[in-house]
């Protein structure tokens, strides 16, 4: 039993791929304990073509279990912080039931052909704000329209929201930082956007109620003690509010995904999106829909490659071996575009590789070549932000940055910033 602290904070991420937990000392906020779980969650679904479904009962209960376990460890922690993969949702009935998968922020249905353009063409021509697939909204007016919406639903909810119900015992609000990427979001109301969600005919019974402002939701019961849990957090202002102490610093984080962002007090506009934030300030947010993505499937290509030969190599080492190719690969002239998934505004968009030399094709011509390409995906949404000459430095995120110092090289090339990395995991 570790030595018991007086006051502990407990944070959970559910993420896209694992499910993460960082214990912190309320006395000086450093890191007591950092776990992380794979949770298995993904399930084939063959119904529509890219669902990127999950698992949602599996996943809320590894979370769950990670909790139990780490109050049976720590007897210090106080209070219960959620954050969590945005966008997806789960349709449930009147009563909290679950009637469907989690469809994640990668989930494709907005992209499927429907009358004369695609689903999320369709949102965008009745109601006139844009709504990107992976969006709970889009994937709900999906459903709806090939007529495989489950039967009595009633309510979408994200997973982190119904992690947090399930450990209140009760039905939760959202945070506006989750409630707005869900679409069709008024910033300045704080709210579902009214006209828009009637012209696709969403009932506003179906979108979540909102919570402006930290705010406990509830709290659990661990033997005895009641433990306070707040309202669930978008992980990417998470991740901005546990790594940024300055405004002119550059988030820029990679895991699975990828996101660049800015911390603004107005609520601009232009070619990126602009996600709430605390204290009444914004994000300003560009997000590739491949990011880290990209370099998990050239690690899978050489894995294939790898158990052909009858090598059977784990994910780990395959990835420090691509990271030691790309730092050691030397000038290259190959280029990577990875937008291999398109983009939000052309999903139709496919990657490639260029000006590839005869001494290009190698393990870490590649490797670098797909790195510089999502450093440079993320630039090309950082340059279309306001004050994009400004000095400014950057703060890397997320297992991608945190553990590749070639792609730290090849983004502090990239941006013409130094980068650093916070001192905790799992921010």
């Amino acid at each position: 039993m570790p030595e018991k602290e007086t006051e502990l904070l407990l944070g959970i991420d559910v993420g896209t791929t694992t499910v993460s937990a960082q214990i912190l000392s309320a006395r000086d906020g450093k890191s007591v304990c950092v776990k992380s779980i794979a949770h298995g969650a993904d399930l084939p679904d063959g119904r529509l073509p890219g669902a990127f479904a999950q698992n949602i009962k599996k996943l809320v209960g590894k979370a769950e279990s990670l909790v139990r376990s780490l109050l049976a460890e720590y007897e210090g922690i106080v209070s219960i912080g959620v954050t969590g993969q945005m966008h997806g949702v789960v349709f449930v009935d009147a009563k909290g039931g679950i009637l469907s998968p989690l469809y994640t922020w990668q989930n494709g249905f907005g992209n499927l052909k429907h009358e004369n353009g695609t689903v999320c063409d369709e949102i965008e021509r009745i109601c006139g704000r844009a709504v990107p697939t992976g969006c709970g909204v889009a994937t709900y007016y999906a459903l709806k329209a090939f007529g495989l919406l489950p039967e009595n639903t009633a309510k979408v909810i994200t997973a982190p929201d119904l992690l947090v119900s399930a450990l209140c015992g009760k039905p939760v609000p959202s945070h506006p930082t989750m409630a707005s990427s869900l679409g069709l979001y008024d910033l300045r109301k704080n709210d579902f956007d009214a006209d828009a969600i009637g012209k696709i005919c969403v009932p506003r019974s179906l979108l979540p109620e909102v919570q402006t402002g930290f705010a406990v939701a509830g709290s659990t019961v661990f033997h005895g003690r009641e433990i306070p849990v707040s309202v669930a957090i978008g992980d990417n202002q998470a991740c901005a509010f546990g790594s940024l102490n300055e405004k002119n610093q550059v988030l820029l984080n990679v895991g699975t995904g990828s996101q660049v962002g800015l911390i603004s007090d107005d609520m601009l506009s232009g070619p990126f999106e602009v996600r709430p934030y605390f204290d009444n300030r914004f994000l300003l947010s560009g997000a590739p829909l491949c990011g880290g993505r990209a370099y998990a499937m050239l690690k899978d290509l050489f894995g294939t490659v790898l158990k052909d030969f009858g090598v059977d190599a784990d994910d780990r080492r395959i990835y420090e071996y691509m990271n030691t190719c790309s730092l050691n690969s030397g000038t290259t002239g190959m280029r990577a575009d990875t937008r291999f998934c398109g983009t939000r505004s052309d999903p139709s968009l496919k990657g490639s590789f260029t000006n590839i030399g005869p001494d290009d094709l190698t393990p870490g011509g590649l490797s670098a070549a797909v790195l510089r390409g999502i450093a440079g995906e993320l630039y090309e949404l950082y340059a279309q932000m306001p004050g994009g000459n400004t000095d400014r430095t950057a703060v890397g995120t997320g297992n991608g940055m945190r553990y590749n110092p070639a792609l730290r090289a090849i983004c502090e090339d990239v941006f013409g910033m130094k980068i650093s990395v916070p001192s905790n995991t799992e921010e």
